[in-house]
């Protein structure tokens, strides 16, 4: 059993539970170097030998991303950042505090996995700070999740839908991509 917990706190974690005994078999942070200050609010999804979990930025300087976890012992496996460069300087505002960005297109649910493309689908927010990139407001597809280090992603852009609190799940039928959206 694997939970993520949770985005109210400084230190999420991905906690896997012996689902016998109900006793901890790993608790690690979900914090990484890369993108601090984050949290998860949608639930792990167990994918082939990996633990996939997506990250909600908790600031204006972070940046939303899906990591890969091992299932045996929670060590990070790879990362994909929904905006791939980090946020950089790009003004102040009226009271002197520095402006980052781009920052947001979190990734507020759990992802969606497309076994026969070895793919994931994530539904991202808004960018919090712009420019905007195409990422924000999408649905993100991640491939080569199982045999990469590093994945890649097509982003499929969704015009007018605010999908940081709408997308629930993006389904998939006969290798054609179907929505999930909707509040």
């Amino acid at each position: 059993v694997y939970i993520a917990m949770n985005s109210n706190t400084q230190n999420p974690r991905l906690i896997a539970l012996d689902k016998n005994s109900g006793q901890p078999v790993f608790d690690v942070s979900l914090n990484i170097p890369e993108a601090p200050n984050q949290g998860t609010s949608g639930a792990p999804l167990a994918v082939k030998d990996k633990i996939i979990v997506g990250s909600s930025g908790r600031n204006e300087t972070g940046r939303g991303y899906v990591a890969a976890y091992s299932p045996v012992d929670g060590k990070l496996l790879w990362k994909f950042f929904t905006i791939p460069d980090p946020p950089k300087e790009i003004g102040k505002n009226s009271a002197g505090t520095p402006l980052y960005g781009p920052s947001g297109v979190s990734v507020w649910n759990s992802p969606t996995v497309d076994p026969k493309l070895n793919a994931i689908y994530v539904g991202t927010g808004e960018a919090a700070v712009g420019p905007v990139p195409k990422t924000s407001d999408a649905v993100v597809a991640v491939t080569r999740v199982s045999n990469a280090q590093t994945p890649c992603s097509l982003s499929i852009v969704v015009e007018s839908f605010d999908t940081s609190s709408g997308v629930t799940h993006v389904y998939h039928a006969e290798g054609d991509a179907v929505g999930g959206f909707g509040r």
